[in-house]
């Protein structure tokens, strides 16, 4: 069973693992490069993955359908 996790205010919010995700972060932003782009309001999908091999309460950031990165395990509540 998934616990439900929340977080909440405006502070933005580092995305672990972008680095590594170059190609969907232009398919989603619609950028040739991620790194040039300017700072963005918009809004993401956070979606747990369990079964995630690495980490089984990692939270996948999701944007246009396209796995961005994952929240850090520091805010990701338990």
């Amino acid at each position: 069973m998934l616990k439900p996790f929340e977080i909440t205010g405006s502070a933005p919010v580092e995305v672990a693992g972008t680095n590594f995700r170059r190609y969907e972060m232009k398919q989603a932003l619609r950028v040739s490069d991620p790194r040039q782009s300017t700072q963005e309001t918009t809004t993401a999908m956070l979606v747990p993955e369990p079964d995630n091999p690495h980490d089984p309460q990692a939270v996948s950031v999701r944007l246009d359908g396209h796995v961005i990165g994952y929240l850090p395990r520091e805010i990701v509540t338990t």
